[in-house]
This record gives C-alpha cells, structure tokens and sequence, in this order.
C-alpha cells in the first residue's frame, strides 16, 4: 500500500482534507496492518495439524476449533478486502459510490470503510434480498 502523501490529504475536489477524514485514514491503515497480522496467524494456525491424536472427542474438538478459525478467517479476509478498497478510492472518501452524496460522519466513524450512503445501501440491500 502506498504510504501518505499530499494526494492523501485532498479530497476530489481537491480541497484539504478535515481532521475527521485525516484520522479515518489513519484508522483505515491501523486495521489493515491489525488484520493482516492477525490473518497471518489465523493461516499458520490453520495448517497446524493434530494427528497424533487418536482420541474421537479431541479429533472432534481439532475440526470444530479449525472450523470456527476458517469462519473467523473468511470474515476478516473480507473485511481486509473491504478496507483496501476504501483506501484505494480514499480520493472519494465520505461522498457515496452510488449517487456522490455525503455519507454522515458519525457513521464513517463506526466504520471509515463504507462506501454508501444509508439510502443507497438500503436499496443495494433490498435488490440484495430480492435476487436471493
């Protein structure tokens, strides 16, 4: 990932960016490096093996702990596909991917990562469900 630059601190429309979007970036950077960490460790983890063991009850305890860590794995392998999408497009951060308007900041704040504003995804979500 490219590291800060002047490019980082403007947005679209080519004004500085507030303090708000500066620390949202930084937010979206820390989780990358948190995730690929963690991600990292999930994988090693993943490929570690029990086969000494010959108990049933153990074996049954391996696969369902590596099941639970594959799950685990899959929904931040997502979330850090999620995040590299947000920074790659960081130039349209808080303007919705769907219409361009402002996404509000207390929810970029829960989650700098969103791309849509609550209306668009809302509809994204019920075309979701109806081609389901």
């Amino acid at each position: 990932m490219a590291s800060l630059s002047l490019r980082n601190f403007m947005n679209k429309n080519n004004e500085v960016r507030s303090e708000f979007q500066i620390k949202s970036l930084e937010k979206l950077k820390s989780s990358r490096s948190a995730l690929i960490a963690k991600i990292s460790e999930m994988k090693i983890q993943a490929t570690r093996s029990d086969s000494d063991n010959t108990d049933p009850l153990d074996i049954a305890s391996h696969v369902e702990e590596q099941s639970r860590l594959l799950s685990e794995l899959a929904r931040d392998e997502a979330s850090l596909l999620k995040i590299e999408s947000a920074l790659r497009n960081f130039s349209n951060f808080g303007y919705c991917i769907e219409c361009g308007e402002d996404i509000d900041e207390r929810r970029l704040g829960i989650d700098p990562s969103i791309c849509r504003c609550v209306d668009c995804q809302g509809s994204k979500e019920v075309l979701s469900r109806h081609m389901a």
